[in-house]
């Protein structure tokens, strides 16, 4: 089993490439904000928070997206392994991603750098924007998002690259020519 954890700044194909390792590999695919959007779009106490901070682009509390975390992790059980998209964003969530890991005896394959420089990000989440009437992908919100990323999510890249689990992908190009590098950088073979 081989698990991977998803990092990259908004817009770098997180979910897109966790999509497309899910469909061809059969991993159970977790994602944060796909949980987070069902709950604001079920109108519930978690999505009430979340429309206040995470359309202003800020992040759930951490305990919010451990307790998450953790409760997906028991309700799906897999065979092949979890793509984390989303989660952990931030140095104490990571902590408790990998004693929670170590406990319930999951290993920890890579958390996997999608690399992308931020004006390349602020270009496709506005085009995204466009295309999918996403109101939390205005230009100032994408700005604030990038920043709030560089402040809490990025410093996680120095907790997998100590432990030497980092894998950095270049996330520039096409999703075709990410996707390739990507599966290269993993070794995947279709079978």
């Amino acid at each position: 089993m081989n698990n991977y954890v998803f990092i990259g700044p908004p817009g770098a194909g997180k979910g897109t490439m966790a999509k497309k390792m899910a469909e061809e590999f059969g991993y159970t695919h977790l994602s944060t904000g796909d949980l987070i959007r069902n709950e604001q779009q079920k109108g519930s106490a978690l999505g009430k928070l979340a429309d206040q901070l995470i359309d202003q682009g800020n992040l759930l509390p951490d305990k919010v997206v451990i307790e998450m975390f953790q409760n997906f992790i028991l309700d799906n059980p897999t065979k092949v392994g979890y793509i984390f998209d989303g989660f952990p964003r931030t140095p104490e969530q990571a902590k408790h991603f990998s004693a929670f890991l170590l406990k319930a005896r999951i290993p920890f394959t890579n958390a996997v750098y999608l690399d992308l420089p931020p004006h390349v990000s602020l270009a496709r989440l506005l085009k995204r924007a466009e295309i999918e009437d996403r109101k939390d992908d205005t230009k100032e919100t994408i700005q604030h998002r990038l920043r709030v990323y560089d402040a809490k999510t990025k410093p996680i890249l120095k907790f997998f690259h100590d432990r030497g689990k980092l894998l950095t992908i270049d996330a520039q190009g096409t999703p075709e020519e990410q996707y390739a590098r990507l599966k290269d950088a993993l070794e995947l073979k279709t079978v």
